[in-house]
């Protein structure tokens, strides 16, 4: 039997009644607000109680009609204009490093051509619905092995950035192994992140790849840095193994690049 509620509430339909460590909880899907409570304690709440759950949404006014709201809420955040759209675009799920931490399958799947073409067809739709500016992120995987579908993609993007007067802006995450200085040039990232396992002895075991050692990570580094405009993001990957290199990894990238990142 449901419990007595404060005089003219009830419970929302959006509550959640859960156990954790033979303790009682509520969670409302709707607000995120979350109590410590035994569902029989709503029969004797005081009147500053019953307000602050009703301010929290576990407690609503019993005419309230949920479901009509929320409707109404989602169909007026269908017409909020669009403004500016984030892209995560995994271009491969495959990858030259194999880290012996990784979980990833690393399958044969790519994006295509044709799947390229499809994107932009969409994202061309999008920027005639109103968004102002298109911010890629590509990703995989290494994305990198697959460079035909950045350099499609990016010259698409940079078409309905012209045609349509939007901004488009590119980041990508990648291990760095196959960054060039041609790439560097026709994409113009806005940001690169480049990960990091640890310092030298770590980044240079963790692979089961042994191409692209530390150094050349790090000598990377120092080549985005004094020879392009896009910003920098060094990810470092800590499993048990590295945990305790992290500060000296950061040093360690620190004084060996020509400035400040």
């Amino acid at each position: 039997m449901s419990p007595m509620l404060a005089p003219h509430t009830k419970q929302s339909l959006f509550n959640v009644w859960f156990s954790a460590d033979d303790e009682d909880y509520v969670f409302n899907t709707k607000t995120s607000a979350m109590f410590q409570m035994d569902p029989a304690y709503l029969s004797h709440v005081s009147e500053d109680e019953a307000c602050t759950l009703m301010s929290s949404g576990i407690l609503v006014d019993e005419k309230k009609d949920e479901v009509s709201i929320l409707e109404h809420e989602v169909m007026e955040g269908l017409n909020v204009p669009i403004g500016e759209v984030y892209l995560t675009i995994v271009l491969t799920e495959r990858c030259n490093f194999r880290c012996v931490y990784c979980y990833q399958e690393h399958g044969g799947e790519s994006l295509t051509p044709r799947d390229s073409h499809e994107l932009l067809k969409h994202a061309e739709r999008i920027v005639q619905r109103g968004a102002t500016a298109l911010r890629i992120v590509y990703f995989g995987g290494e994305p990198l092995l697959n460079r035909e579908a950045i350099l499609q993609i990016d010259a698409g993007m940079k078409a309905i950035s012209r045609e349509y007067g939007v901004e488009y802006s590119a980041l990508i995450s990648t291990n760095g192994s196959l960054l060039d200085d041609e790439l560097l040039e026709r994409v113009s990232f806005e940001r690169i992140r480049l990960t990091f396992d640890g310092d030298e002895t770590w980044h240079n075991s963790l692979k089961r790849a042994h191409s692209f050692p530390y150094r050349e990570q790090v000598s990377l580094l120092d080549r985005i840095v004094r020879t392009t405009a896009s910003n920098l993001e060094i990810r470092l990957n800590l499993c048990r193994e590295n945990a305790d290199s992290f500060v000296e990894t950061l040093n360690d990238i620190s004084t060996m690049i020509s400035a400040n990142i």
